[in-house]
């Protein structure tokens, strides 16, 4: 074995540091040489492009605050397209070359007039074309025609009769007619009922509990519409949000790719980073169409609920509300203002009227008739009567009817028992949708809250990183990681904001207050 010792003075030493020093300095100046050149190449291909030192304006705090988020969306008919970092539409195409995959990507629009709506405007045109507001109108039509028929017993009934005979010969006895020719008769006659055990008022209030039930009952579908139309509305707007982020993530994408190319030309990058650029890029893509077929639907889905064709635009202005009543009192005014509720209650009142219906039926009833007749024959008989008048009192006692009364009234008690359990169920679900809902509104004001945090770190984190990747002191991997930190950034505090508008309908719906809105919101 041999053992080689090289001896150094410290001088030496000093001397071969010193000479270490300049080489890492002029590399240090070299690379910056080269990525300075390749920005002002990228600036140059873009127009302008992104400033090292600055934030993207699509990811500034103000751009993400929603302050503004009138956003037209997408549609596969025309050229025009979302400039970068602008919430607005343009015919403006990004510059720069790439893949023909991300080329048959780019989302267009329809030219057509875009109209600014708000909330109150989507509850409008709701109740105004969704039929079930229709056909709950109908019904409350005819629970008011039942009051009516119940109410026609209590008045008498009127007829007229008129009748004419041919006879085939005429029979005679001397000059007595026993048979004419013809005749003719008329009669007038009408029909009271004195006392009917109780039935006609029975049928008469029972009649009145289930139009309460039903005009409850109507209330309750415009508010249930009201509700699927504020989810829609708030389910596109969303939608377009998400189309937003997807766009801004498809020209991240883009400009990565220039970078890691612009750097393999230079020879500072690496093969692999523009592969993975390209990867970037096709995924991107992917996921724009994905946003624009959630676009779409849920357009359909809000054309569908409010009848408005065409695009519109929209301000939401996201200020979180303050409960000023503790969830015990939401629930005692649910129980007074919840039309669901107290259609229940209706109910089981109407079902308490049928039984008493039900017992008239074993009680005996009283009718009064009356009538009048003329009779005209020809030739007349001698002994023939021509005008009579005549009236009647008659007296009805039900005995036996197969066991028919016993049945409807075991029925009757029935259909009680069971409207008392269903009105139970309702209360015990109104209080369990109310604290359901008011703690749903807190967790959406944390998450909004939390949220608001995540996207400012990640926003600021991606600038970093991007900015140390056009450097060269950055790897793609590291610039992917920021990008789906802060696309899923994005899309959380939407997805939170959107939430937390709907958490408040909702416990607004489930206190029985929102109805009170609609009325004096929709005119």
């Amino acid at each position: 074995m041999r053992v080689a010792l090289t001896y150094c003075s410290f001088k030496s030493f000093r001397q071969i540091c010193l000479k270490l020093a300049v080489v890492s300095f002029i590399a240090s100046v070299s690379l910056f040489a080269t990525a300075d050149h390749l920005a002002a190449e990228v600036r140059a291909e873009q127009g302008g492009g992104w400033i090292i030192d600055e934030l993207p304006e699509e990811l500034s705090p103000a751009k993400l605050s929603l302050e503004d988020s009138s956003l037209e969306g997408p549609s596969p008919a025309d050229d025009s397209q979302w400039d970068i970092g602008s919430d607005t539409w343009s015919g403006k195409k990004p510059g720069g070359g790439h893949s023909a995959a991300t080329e048959s990507s780019i989302v267009k629009v329809v030219e057509a007039e875009i109209k600014e709506i708000d909330l109150y405007d989507v509850w409008r045109m709701a109740l105004g074309h969704h039929e079930a507001v229709g056909i709950a109108g109908e019904d409350l039509r005819q629970s008011g025609l039942e009051i009516d028929r119940a109410f026609s017993r209590f008045l008498p009934s009127v007829e007229a009769e008129a009748s004419y005979k041919r006879y085939t010969r005429k029979e005679t006895i001397g000059t007595t007619v026993l048979q004419p020719n013809s005749s003719n008769s008329y009669k007038v006659g009408f029909t009271q009922h004195v006392y009917s055990g109780g039935r006609a008022t029975s049928w008469f209030r029972q009649a009145k509990h289930e139009r309460r039930s039903v005009k409850y009952g109507f209330e309750d579908m415009r508010q249930r519409v009201v509700m699927e139309a504020s989810i829609a509305f708030y389910d596109h707007l969303n939608a377009q949000q998400k189309y937003a982020v997807q766009r801004a993530s498809l020209q991240r994408a883009q400009e990565q790719l220039r970078v890691a190319d612009k750097r393999y030309e230079l020879g500072a990058g690496i093969k692999a980073d523009v592969l993975r650029g390209e990867a970037e890029v096709a995924s991107k893509g992917v996921d724009l169409q994905k946003a624009m077929a959630e676009y779409d639907n849920t357009l359909a889905n809000f054309h569908r609920l409010t009848g408005f064709e065409g695009l519109f635009t929209t301000s939401v202005d996201y200020r979180p509300s303050t409960l000023d009543m503790k969830v015990e009192e939401l629930i005692k005014l649910a129980l007074k203002k919840r039309r669901d509720y107290l259609g229940k209650k209706a109910r089981e009142d109407s079902a308490k009227e049928g039984i008493k219906y039900a017992k008239s039926n074993f009680m005996p009833y009283l009718d009064l008739e009356g009538n009048y007749l003329y009779d005209d024959q020809h030739p007349a008989s001698s002994i023939f009567s021509s005008h009579s008048a005549y009236g009647m009192l008659t007296f009805t006692l039900p005995v036996f009817e197969g066991g028919l009364r016993r049945a409807e009234l075991k029925q009757a008690r029935s259909r009680r028992r069971k409207a008392d359990l269903e009105r139970l169920g309702a209360r015990r679900d109104v209080e369990l949708e109310v604290r359901r809902a008011y703690t749903n509104v807190y967790s959406a004001l944390t998450i909004v809250q939390l949220s608001e945090k995540e996207l400012a770190y990640a926003a600021e984190n991606y600038r970093m990183v991007f900015g140390r990747f056009r450097l060269g002191l950055a790897s793609s991997t590291e610039v992917i990681d920021g990008e789906t930190a802060l696309i899923s950034a994005e899309i959380g505090i939407y997805s939170a904001r959107d939430g937390y508008e709907l958490a408040v309908l909702e416990l607004k719906r489930s206190s029985g207050i929102l109805l009170d809105e609609v009325n004096a919101r929709v005119k």
